[in-house]
């Protein structure tokens, strides 16, 4: 027998090479696609989350106004309740109660004033807090989005230099970047 294979052996080689060819050919691109895909919906999620930052930074300083003007307040009502205290001592008997009275009054008003401005910086504070979440995300989908887009190119060489083994890497380096986001 002889040990050189025949012209049907060369040819079944053949026919499987090209089809293992042609299955890569296609899965690098739809490949690349996927990425496309998912640097997108990063890039999508990035953007929505530096919007929520922004807004929620927004807001928080909108509500810094708010208690700022409430201490302001708080600080008018317990000048005049000194004043009211002052005037009450200083008052002839039959005034003196009604100026106590009124500086009782503006008392009573400064806790509740003070309540108020203590729960306005506490929104400030959870407002802040989300802002400083959201701009995390939006840093770890700016990240990914930059990775993803780096394994595109890195499939895209594969083609052209025709290195199954470079794809491989590009699909690492798109799993690392999708851990990057998730994480």
């Amino acid at each position: 027998m002889s040990e050189t294979p025949d012209a049907h052996e060369h040819l079944e080689h053949a026919e499987h090479a090209a089809h293992a060819a042609a299955e890569l050919g296609l899965a690098i691109p739809l490949s690349i696609t996927v990425m496309a895909v998912i640097a997108a919906v990063f890039g999508s999620l990035e953007t929505t989350a530096a919007s929520t930052a922004m807004l929620a930074r927004s807001n928080a300083a909108v509500r810094q106004g708010e208690a700022s003007d409430l201490w302001g307040f708080f600080q008018a009502r317990s000048i005049k309740k000194n004043m009211y205290e002052l005037a009450a001592g200083a008052a002839a008997p039959d005034k003196a109660a009604d100026l106590a009275a009124k500086a009782a009054a503006y008392a009573k008003e400064e806790d509740d004033i003070q309540a108020q401005a203590r729960a306005k910086e506490e929104t400030v504070r959870k407002q802040e807090e989300a802002s400083a979440e959201a701009m995390e995300r939006h840093h770890r989908f700016a990240i990914a989005t930059n990775i993803i887009h780096l394994a595109i190119a890195v499939a895209s060489v594969s083609i052209l230099v025709k290195r199954r083994w470079l794809w491989f890497g590009a699909l690492g380096i798109a799993a690392v970047g999708v851990v990057a986001a998730v994480v």
